[in-house]
Parts: C-alpha cells; structure tokens; sequence
C-alpha cells in the first residue's frame, strides 16, 4: 500500500505531540500524517452501512485523540497495524469506533484501511495486539 498517483489520496488525520513520539518509537514511522485513499472509501462504504455519515466525522479527532491505541504486528509479512479507538460518552452505550491504520514497509505514510465499530472487551483480551496507549482521564 505504498503512495498512490497524486490527487488518489488526502490527509484524514495527523498524530497530536502527546503520542506522536510514541508512535515514532513504536513503528519507526516517519510521519504525523494519516492518508485515506479514494479507494478504501468507496470500498468501505459498501460494507459498513451500519455507520452514518456522522460518525466519519470521528476521523480526524479519533487520529489526534484517541481514547485507547493498539499495536498489531505481524512476523511473517512485517506489517504494522496501529488500532486507533475512540469511546462514544455521548450515547451512554459505550459505543467504540476501530480505525486501523497501516503503516507503510518504507515508513514513510500511513493509511486508515478502515473504520467501524469494535467491542474494546475484545480488543483488549487480543493476543494479536498489544495496548500502546491509553488516554487518561
């Protein structure tokens, strides 16, 4: 998923300075920018149509301040997967949001390569990823 023709992509999100240096230190990214390509839009609203357009909204901040921060990695491909989760307070449910974003082999960019709702129950009893972050309050 390295860079696409230029006009294929924009910026969705950027590390605030609380965690970018975490995220630095994590997967040796060279960015505090967050790219969504045209492509995985069109694709994911094809499969998620549980989420309204309201909740897209929730990109950017999710990225800037996310509520909690999962480390995915997998050893035979090299990949790293960030987990960005944003808790919903507004609803009273405990909604929570999962934007994964992969960070490039060359650590150049990273990409959000979805978006939908998750159970942090799950996230957290993950073996497949490890909790890098979590906001306090």
């Amino acid at each position: 998923m390295e860079s696409k023709e230029k006009g294929q992509y924009r910026i969705i999100g950027i590390l605030s300075p609380d965690i970018e240096p975490l995220i630095r230190e994590k997967t040796g990214s060279k960015t505090s920018t967050v790219n969504l390509s045209s492509d995985t839009v069109i694709e994911h609203l094809g499969k998620h149509d549980d989420l309204l357009q309201t909740d897209y909204h929730r990109l950017p901040g999710g990225i800037w301040n996310p509520d909690y921060i999962f480390l995915e990695k997998t050893a035979s491909t090299g990949s790293q997967t960030l987990h960005f989760c944003v808790v919903d307070k507004k609803t009273g449910v405990g909604r929570v949001y999962k934007i994964p974003v992969k960070v490039t082999k060359n650590k150049d960019e990273m990409f959000v390569t979805s978006f939908y709702e998750a159970h942090i129950e799950s996230l957290l009893r993950s073996r497949k990823s490890e909790l890098i972050y979590e906001k306090k309050n």
